[in-house]
């Protein structure tokens, strides 16, 4: 090869590797939610051109009474992953896992075919012990679906006791998220727990209060985990206002911030590739 040729050569491939540093990574925000009221001021079609804006292709929502996510993904199924929410109201939230009816609808809701999973459920070590939880665990094996689960690892141990075939994404790096609880709970459920990283990214680029001095570097701790567990994590945003909707390309640039710091091929997996395989019916 001619020198020339070889400078030629060079070139191109510094012009290749700036357009793919200049590309986003694609994201599927693995845990979202978007609530009827949302749509006078925020309606589906501003929920996709957030997404175009953000680079994320695909959103799982949730929706009290289901409303919103099904609108949502009647109107645009190729971007929107809908989970069954057992919460009619706001008041659900705390007292859901003590309305027994609450079985009877889900059975009734995902005989239609409409929801690829179920939750969000937000539950705590005091509840293991409801027959809704139990109910919820067992249509969910039923249909093969997914659970995403807000509550503490005593929830999560109940839920595999249940069904040690479970599949369930586990919220927020948990409600206590600490490293060695976190490895131990992958540990123990190999085969069907999963973890999102939502309302995380903070904790994760070193936040002042909880990691000391660094900003905005993926904590050398965190960094381990990710890589460790790169098969079991699932990047995710949590609109869990409008506000939050509003400010969610900025939200997914934070996500991407750490992903960048991780391997390539890691940070893949994590922004995508796990919640295609997490998620199966998309």
């Amino acid at each position: 090869m001619s020198r020339r040729a070889y400078l030629l050569f060079l070139f191109a491939l510094s012009a290749v590797s700036r357009t793919q540093a200049e590309t986003p990574l694609t994201l599927i925000d693995a845990h979202s939610h978007h609530e009827q009221e949302y749509q006078v001021q925020f309606d589906c079609t501003d929920v996709i051109a957030a997404l175009d804006t953000a680079t994320v292709d695909r959103v799982l929502i949730t929706s009290r009474a289901n409303q919103s996510s099904q609108s949502c993904f009647k109107q645009y199924p190729g971007r929107i992953i809908p989970f069954y929410s057992v919460y009619s109201g706001a008041l659900d939230k705390q007292t859901w896992m003590h309305q027994p009816a609450k079985v009877c609808e889900a059975r009734d809701a995902l005989s239609s075919g409409e929801f690829v999973g179920i939750g969000e459920l937000h539950i705590f070590a005091e509840d293991v012990n409801s027959e809704v939880l139990a109910g919820l665990v067992a249509l969910a094996g039923l249909h093969d679906l997914p659970l995403l689960i807000h509550g503490d690892a005593a929830v999560i141990e109940k839920v595999f006791e249940l069904n040690p075939k479970a599949r369930v994404l586990w919220a927020h790096l948990g409600t206590v998220p600490e490293i060695d609880l976190l490895q131990r709970m992958l540990d123990q459920h190999p085969g069907g727990l999963y973890i999102d990283t939502s309302v995380r990214d903070t904790l994760l680029l070193g936040n002042p209060v909880l990691n000391g001095p660094q900003r905005n570097r993926l904590t050398p701790e965190w960094r381990a985990f990710l890589i460790r567990n790169q098969d079991r994590l699932l990047a995710a945003i949590d609109t869990y206002s409008l506000n939050r909707w509003r400010n969610y390309a900025a939200v997914a640039d934070q996500v991407r911030l750490w992903l960048s710091q991780l391997p390539p091929e890691v940070a893949q997996k994590l922004a995508y590739m796990n919640s295609q395989r997490f998620v199966r019916a998309f």
